[in-house]
């Protein structure tokens, strides 16, 4: 989810929310991550067409990194580990203006987060990609 504000027709003011659950499972090594992401930012928009956008994102975002490790038959399950960072982030999208109104989007987002795979290990930094979709009422 994304919302912002427009200062003129190039540059806007966003602040978005992401979400990502992932679960794998072999046999009995089993693991499920969750990040959460709030972020906030910039966003750069040139016009390819009358209708039709280029949008460049820069900003930061504080994320939330939970993992339930895998765990073996006979080991000891160490409960979720949460990780908690504040990271640059990126992205590129495509904007279409079909309506007065309302456009849709694509969007590609990175940012990064820090990882434990461990209660007391050390942080691992890991890469996070977004892709996206959307419908926008622009006021």
């Amino acid at each position: 989810m994304r919302v912002g504000h427009r200062f003129n027709a190039s540059w806007a003011f966003e602040v978005s929310y992401a979400t990502i659950d992932a679960d794998r499972g072999l046999l009995a090594r089993n693991y499920s991550a969750e990040f959460a992401g709030l972020g906030i930012g910039v966003a750069y928009s040139m016009p390819l067409s009358p209708s039709i956008s280029a949008v460049l994102r820069a900003g930061g975002s504080s994320s939330e990194l939970k993992l339930q490790p895998a765990v073996g038959l006979l080991s000891k399950n160490p409960g979720t580990i949460t990780t908690r960072s504040f990271k640059p982030s990126a992205g590129l999208g495509a904007s279409w203006q079909f309506a007065r109104h309302w456009s849709a989007s694509l969007n590609a987002d990175w940012t990064r987060a820090d990882l434990r795979d461990a209660p007391d290990g050390a942080r691992q930094d890991v890469a996070v990609r977004m892709l996206g979709a959307g419908v926008a009422f622009n006021f």
